[in-house]
């Protein structure tokens, strides 16, 4: 989808992912496939680069030592190359984090259709758009929700601090420690609270596969 491809763009705006976030989350969908497609585009961006992002996202942290119990540590850089080095490390955080911004914007949107359609996740594990190209395909939803409530995705807090991606403006004060952290921690719970409904789902998959495989064994077995 062109919104999700937008939304997912780097160099889009705060406001403008909101805007066709919101405009997503809005629309009346009456078939399945259009969501379902939607969610496919979604977690293809984010199974490709989510988990990395993270990983590199608290490496950096690591690097600066930003949980460590010393407030004051990413302060101490005793020359200039150390001092150039965690100014480069905190302008590559920033980016970072602004893209998990965005990831936790197109997680926040799934879960959002997911419970106004209700919207099962055995049926966006067994959507294939591939096998849903035709129109004979398509399932109407048998129940429109009567009223769309509003979509939450950015605070103004989180705008207002990404939305100018100059890594020049990026500073090291407490305030912008804090909103990393916040941004940290909100990403991480998010792309791990989808990891388990993912996780969940294939068990429950396997299961069912196993159930209906046991009678041809015992029937086999038999003969």
């Amino acid at each position: 989808q062109s919104m999700v491809a937008e939304i997912v763009k780097d160099k889009s705006s705060m406001q403008i992912k909101l805007y066709l976030a919101t405009n997503l989350a809005s629309l009346t969908y009456a078939v399945l496939e259009e969501i379902l497609y939607m969610f496919h585009c979604i977690t293809k961006y984010i199974s490709l680069k989510g988990s990395l992002l993270l990983d590199k996202i608290q490496e950096t942290f690591a690097a600066l030592h930003i949980f460590d119990d010393d407030d004051d540590i990413i302060n101490q850089a005793v020359d200039v190359q150390k001092r150039q080095k965690k100014k480069d490390l905190l302008a590559s955080l920033f980016h970072d984090l602004r893209r998990a911004q965005t990831y936790s914007l197109l997680l926040k949107l799934k879960q959002f259709l997911k419970n106004v359609y209700s919207i099962s996740e055995a049926k966006v594990h067994a959507y294939n758009p591939k096998k849903s190209k035709s129109l004979s395909s398509e399932r109407p939803f048998h129940a429109l929700p009567p009223k769309i409530p509003p979509f939450k995705g950015y605070s103004a807090e989180v705008i207002q601090f990404y939305e100018n991606p100059s890594l020049q403006s990026v500073s090291n004060d407490s305030k912008t420690i804090e909103m990393f952290k916040k941004t940290y921690h909100e990403f991480k719970f998010i792309m791990s609270t989808e990891e388990e409904a993912d996780a969940e789902e294939e068990i429950r998959e396997n299961a069912a596969e196993s159930e209906d495989e046991s009678p041809r064994n015992t029937e086999e077995d038999e003969n």
